[in-house]
């Protein structure tokens, strides 16, 4: 397996696992923000985002590139995009009352 394979199959489990998380907390894309943080507790504040009481997933995408495509492929589904920083810590979280946006 040539490591663009393997870069290929990480983003797609990746992204598998953010799609199983939409599918399980409601299926409605635009109820949920996807972005990038190299700061995640400080980022999800700034969302107004608790994780124990908001539904949230964090996953290590490991790269920017990767992290920065699987944020493209979610902005296609429609997803908000919230902040993308240079980090491969990819999170998303369903959207509530008191959450920005």
């Amino acid at each position: 397996m040539s490591d663009e394979q393997k870069r290929s199959l990480i983003s797609a489990t990746l992204i598998t696992q953010i799609e199983g998380f939409i599918q399980r907390n409601g299926r409605d894309h635009d109820a949920f923000v996807v972005g990038v943080a190299d700061n995640l507790d400080a980022t999800l504040q700034q969302h107004g985002v608790n994780r124990d009481k908001h539904v949230c997933l964090v996953l290590n995408a490991l790269t920017d590139e990767r992290a920065d495509a699987i944020t493209g492929h979610f902005a296609k589904k429609g997803c908000t995009i919230g902040k993308r920083d240079n980090s491969g810590f990819v999170y998303c979280y369903r959207r509530a009352f008191n959450t920005n946006p």
